[in-house]
Parts: C-alpha cells; sequence; structure tokens
C-alpha cells in the first residue's frame, strides 16, 4: 500500500485525510515523531502548502501531501484568510468566533472556506489543488459536536446547519478540503 505523510499534527486533520485517501496508508507528522516548526511566509494558500509539503518530502525522502486553509469573510475584506490559524494569537477559537461574529454584525455575513492541497512525490515537482466550501457567517456560534476550528459559526445554506453539526459522512462530500482531496485523487489515480 502506498504511504503519504500529511504534513499535520492535527489529529481532526488526519482524520479526514485517512477517511477520504482510500487505499492509502496515511502517516502524520506524530507518526514521524517529528516537531519541525516550519515557517509558512508564502502569500497564498498553495504557496504555505507547497513550504510544508517540500520540506517534510526533502527531510524524510517520502511523498507527502500538505495543505493550508482559512475562512475568508466578505465583511472582513476576506480576512482571517491565510492567517486563519493564526487569527487573534493567544485567544481561544470561542474568542476568535465572538469578535468575528461581532465585526459582521449588520453587514455581509457571507464566507467560503478555502483549502489548497501541495502533493510532492520524491523526485517530481509539487502540484497543487484548490477548492472551496461557501457559506455565511452565523449570528451564533452554533451547539453541535463535530468538525473543528471555524466549524460552529460556518452555517452551510444547503443544510441550514452549521459545519459542527453536520457528520464526518455529510462533510466529507461538501467541505472544502474534501473536495480539493477529491481533485488529488483524481489526479493521483491517473500516475499510478
Amino acid at each position: 500500500m502506498k504511504k503519504i505523510v500529511i504534513a499535520t499534527s492535527n489529529i481532526n486533520k488526519v482524520a479526514e485525510y485517512s477517511k477520504l485517501l482510500k487505499g492509502i496508508e496515511v502517516l502524520s507528522l506524530k507518526d514521524l515523531k517529528d516537531n519541525s516548526e516550519i515557517i509558512e511566509d508564502g502569500v497564498s494558500y498553495i504557496e504555505n502548502a507547497k513550504i510544508k509539503a517540500e520540506f517534510i518530502s526533502k527531510k524524510y525522502g517520502i511523498d507527502c501531501i500538505a495543505d493550508d486553509s482559512g475562512i475568508e469573510i466578505k465583511a472582513m475584506n476576506n480576512e482571517p484568510g491565510i492567517y486563519s490559524a493564526r487569527f487573534m494569537p493567544g485567544f481561544s477559537y470561542d474568542d476568535k468566533m465572538r469578535t468575528i461574529i461581532n465585526k459582521v454584525k449588520d453587514k455581509d455575513r457571507s464566507c467560503r472556506y478555502v483549502c489548497a492541497i501541495a502533493y510532492k512525490r520524491v523526485g517530481y515537482d509539487s502540484v497543487c489543488f484548490e477548492d472551496y466550501c461557501y457559506g455565511f457567517v452565523n449570528e451564533t456560534i452554533a451547539e453541535g459536536k463535530y468538525g473543528f476550528g471555524y466549524d460552529p459559526i460556518f452555517y452551510y445554506p444547503k443544510l441550514d446547519k452549521c459545519l459542527n453539526q453536520v457528520n464526518d459522512e455529510i462533510k466529507n462530500e461538501i467541505s472544502h478540503r474534501a473536495k480539493a482531496l477529491r481533485k488529488f485523487m483524481r489526479y493521483f489515480n491517473e500516475i499510478q
């Protein structure tokens, strides 16, 4: 079975990848016992994803997938964007989400999740895939037991729910990461 390292220690992301990458053995940075501090200083999601994938692939001599993702909120000039994970450093996600809800009150609440995936195959240039999930900033932090990050305020109108209220099976059909991974899998199956 093909092995690919996912350049993350985020157990939620690893679980998503493991479910979506059928027929591939998924390893994480925790499996490699890697604590590298990778500087994401790109100016786009794709650049940041490539930085991570290329660093880990070169370090271990193994194929690697990395992603960079974020939430872009129209009323906030598409912020926090590539800085979504680093938005309001030192604050909890609940604090971050409350701040966002207050900033967009009485404004255009449309937003989108963006995910860029870079795949670095040993001996080849990186290839990248990007996709989106469109929704609105919810007026409150929704109660729910699924998802992570900004999912409790990401309202998905087609389901009339926030993404933290949607089980993994449904989320893996509609999410930005799932859509970008499907693009990757089409490419990956073609090169096998």
